[in-house]
């Protein structure tokens, strides 16, 4: 019984403490919510295989209780081999903006936003410290200048640059091939992103 009343405390606690602050219920969901996409993205451009297995898993209409002769069926991605090494990832302090720098257990690398221009220090020392000198996968989430801004800088002290993900949006001199469509954004600082990226 006491757990049940503990239980109704606590949902009467969250629902005062959502209706004195709403943006801080906000705030927490977009945290929740861009950590759950962050990690989907890194298993979908990182470890496809893991991605095939998990979304096979979740979509799989075969209950695997296996044949009428009592034998089972092998679920694919068993024979799933995780490389040597370890996976670290950097988030770079870059105040209220974000970027994160990921080198996987194969040496592969990836960044994630960029910082917002002012970070170009952050982002750049973070790449020599992590010794990464080239991205086999550049994510921008969105086109806020907080995202992209300094993501060029990283590019452009990178040796090679082997995928760029971005957001199907324009800028004023970077079409990406998209329909009239599509947004078009025209600040700089994406503008610039857009730059190095396709030169």
């Amino acid at each position: 019984m006491a757990n049940k009343s503990n239980n109704t405390k606590v949902k009467k606690a969250v629902k005062k403490s959502a209706k004195k602050n709403p943006k801080a219920f906000i705030f927490a969901i977009v945290a929740i919510v861009l950590v759950i996409a962050i990690t989907l993205a890194v298993l979908y451009f990182a470890f496809p295989d893991t991605w095939d297995m998990l979304v096979n898993t979740f979509t799989s209409t075969d209950d695997s209780s296996g044949d009428n002769d009592g034998s089972t069926t092998t679920p694919p991605g068993d024979n799933l081999v995780l490389g040597d090494g370890d996976l670290t990832i950097r988030f770079v302090d870059v105040g209220q903006a974000d970027c994160a720098i990921i080198v996987f257990p194969d040496d592969k690398t990836m960044i994630i936003d960029g910082g917002d221009k002012g970070s170009k220090n952050e982002v750049t020392a973070a790449m020599d410290d992590l010794h990464v000198t080239k991205f086999d996968y550049v994510l921008l989430t969105h086109t806020d200048a907080d995202h992209c801004g300094s993501l060029d800088d990283a590019i452009n002290k990178a040796e090679h640059v082997e995928n760029v993900y971005l957001p199907k949006i324009k800028s004023k001199d970077y079409d990406l091939n998209l329909s009239d469509d599509y947004k078009t954004v025209s600040t700089v600082v994406y503008n610039d992103l857009l730059k190095s990226a396709t030169e």
